[in-house]
């Protein structure tokens, strides 16, 4: 969602029938098709999809039985930065940047956690390391939201609860 870069590619896609080391070829391909748009910006690229045919994306990998296994890799790419964002040290301030670039993928990673109740934990987990990013940088309106959500799908007296119910008073507090 909203575009990306190789890394995600790469963290995203690569399984034991697409190897990593074959990714970057395929991008580079798919922008000389037109089916992917690349934007070059220093020292990178980030790339995106028209909706159209990300939407045709979602729906051939839901048929292929794949949907839930790719957007578990990108829930856990997106662990992968807030673990660096809420790590409060020397790196804390590119992961910031990193997760506003990644935003719109935030987003879609907390909204597959809301219709997996089972992913319940790791979004605990997500908006324990992403507390100080949204303090910083909001919106704290729909952080709250999800939030709230979330914590209605965790059991009574658990662990994910507990975290879910600190990071949201702590933003209640902050907003």
């Amino acid at each position: 969602a909203g575009g990306f870069e190789e890394d995600a590619a790469i963290a995203v896609c690569a399984d034991a029938r697409l190897p990593e080391d074959q990714i970057v070829n395929l991008l580079g391909a798919l922008v000389e098709k037109s089916i992917l748009k690349r934007q070059l910006r220093g020292s990178g690229a980030r790339y995106w999809l028209l909706d159209t045919i990300r939407q045709y994306g979602r729906q051939r990998l839901r048929e292929l039985g794949e949907e839930a296994a790719v957007q578990k890799r990108h829930l856990a790419w997106i662990c992968a930065i807030a673990k660096i964002a809420g790590a409060s040290d020397a790196r804390q301030a590119e992961a910031f940047c990193q997760m506003d670039r990644e935003r719109d993928n935030l987003w879609a990673a907390l909204e597959f956690c809301l219709r997996q109740p089972g992913e319940a934990a790791i979004a605990a987990e997500l908006a324990q390391d992403l507390f100080m990013y949204w303090v910083c940088h909001g919106p704290l309106n729909d952080v709250r939201r999800i939030l709230a959500s979330l914590t209605d799908m965790t059991p009574p007296e658990s662990l994910p609860r507990a975290c879910l119910l600190w990071v949201r008073a702590c933003v209640a507090a902050a907003q």
